[in-house]
């Protein structure tokens, strides 16, 4: 009898819940308001953000904002969205993420005027977008842009879908970890040979120019050579490099600590080299000079004879 009693009990619970399965669920939307969001909003975050990395170009690159009404119906008017910048994000991330960003420079964004978007009646979502100057971005600093829905008429706005930043990245496309072989020579000290093969980073400082780093060695603006069996480097001295991006022919070659650096140290171009990037096998070969007069009086006062061939390996970290 009880095993009997259990086989009944089981067969109703299982009609029973069937018939629950095979209920059309009712759902009531008329007591809920539209919310208006970014649907794509990325702060606050438990991530850190990758950057976004754009190509240092003369062309502007847009920064597209998506605003969308969430609700059952779409609107039956048209729905102006106001957005504002958002310092204040910035700041939010940099304590959560232990980063330093600083807000971008106000001329490298052209902001829309009004800085607002429409949402057309019986539509969703609308977009606008900001336009950054690449070219005028300060490459010295690491730069974020961030925004927020300001107001949205009488609807109302998700607190935690409202806000949007964009960490920057520029990369020209010279910018890269290298791998360098090649010679050099200083007439000054036999003993001082080059270090081969080294990496090296070129970072973007504008549309065509590279400051040349040695992320191993030294992890400075240095370029690191041997003193015997030792590791040195010459203080005071790395190659900044100018191409013409049409042509990808190196313009230049000067030092990232001026013309000259406070003990004398220049750089500049061996017009005798190949001196260009080869697109097709991302390979730059240039020569150049490290000038000094205090070590080579008679001029041009050419101290070191540099001849590099430099192969890319990725992206720099």
């Amino acid at each position: 009898m009880k095993n009997l009693f259990k086989i009944v009990l089981f067969t109703f619970l299982a009609l029973s819940f069937n018939s629950c399965l095979e209920d059309d669920p009712i759902t009531d939307y008329t007591s809920i308001d539209p919310i208006i969001t970014i649907p794509n909003a990325n702060w606050p975050s438990v991530n850190a953000i990758a950057p976004l990395t754009l190509e240092v170009s003369t062309t502007p690159s847009d920064l597209d904002l998506y605003v969308r009404v969430s609700w059952e119906n779409k609107l039956d008017r048209d729905l102006t969205v106001n957005f504002e910048l958002d310092p204040a994000a910035i700041s939010e991330y940099n304590a959560k993420f232990g980063t330093e960003y600083v807000a971008l420079n106000a001329d490298a964004l052209q902001l829309p005027s009004p800085f607002s978007v429409v949402i057309p009646a019986g539509q969703r979502e609308a977009k606008i977008s900001v336009k950054l100057l690449s070219t005028k971005v300060d490459l010295s600093k690491s730069s974020m842009v961030a925004f927020r829905i300001k107001d949205a008429g009488s609807e109302n706005i998700a607190s935690n879908f409202r806000r949007m930043i964009f960490p920057i990245a520029l990369k020209n496309k010279y910018d890269g970890r290298y791998e360098v072989t090649g010679t050099m020579r200083d007439v000054a000290s036999a003993s001082l040979t080059g270090y081969f093969p080294m990496n090296y980073d070129l970072i973007t400082l504008g549309p065509g120019t590279v400051d040349g780093f040695d992320p191993d060695v030294w992890e400075d603006f240095f370029v690191p050579i041997r003193s015997g069996a030792s590791l040195s480097g010459y203080g005071s001295f790395a190659p900044i490099f100018e191409f013409d991006p049409a042509t990808n022919k190196i313009k230049s070659v000067i030092n990232h600590y001026g013309q000259p650096a406070g003990n004398g140290r220049y750089g500049s171009l061996d017009p005798s080299g190949e001196n260009m990037y080869d697109p097709a096998t991302k390979t730059i070969k240039v020569k150049f000079f490290m000038h000094q007069p205090a070590s080579v009086p008679d001029a041009p006062h050419i101290r070191v004879y540099f001849d590099w061939t430099m192969k890319y390996k990725g992206a720099r970290p």
